[in-house]
């Protein structure tokens, strides 16, 4: 999942041949509901944005599956971060050190294109 090569079905297949037959609807359950309800981390966006107003860049470094897009708005304090690298979307793992190199290059690339620094 973490490389973008399994959609969340596709892993919760897999994870469910593994465990006994009355534990499968479980799997598919954990995997398929378990954004909801996001649950925050108590004052982390109150901290992402006191660091914005203090004008340092902020970013997502994430293994977050391909249903980021469809839960990511609902965290709070998502709107402070400037851009984010998830791993699905590079096609590499967070727990890599050539994949996550790779993304903080490109960011930083990135940043540099739009003047910062």
């Amino acid at each position: 999942m973490d490389r973008g090569t399994l959609t969340d079905l596709e892993a919760a297949e897999i994870m469910a041949e593994r465990v006994p037959v009355r534990l499968r609807g479980a799997v598919q359950q954990l995997v398929g509901m378990w954004d909801r309800p996001i649950e925050p981390v108590d004052g982390m966006a109150q901290l992402v944005k006191e660091l914005k107003e203090r004008n340092y860049r902020i970013l997502l470094l994430s293994n977050a599956s391909c249903r980021h897009p469809d839960y990511w708005k609902r965290i709070p304090g998502h709107e402070y971060f400037d851009d984010r690298m998830i791993s699905y979307e590079v096609k590499g793992s967070q727990t890599a050190a050539g994949d996550l190199s790779y993304g903080l290059c490109e960011i930083s690339h990135s940043a540099e294109r739009d003047g910062f620094h």
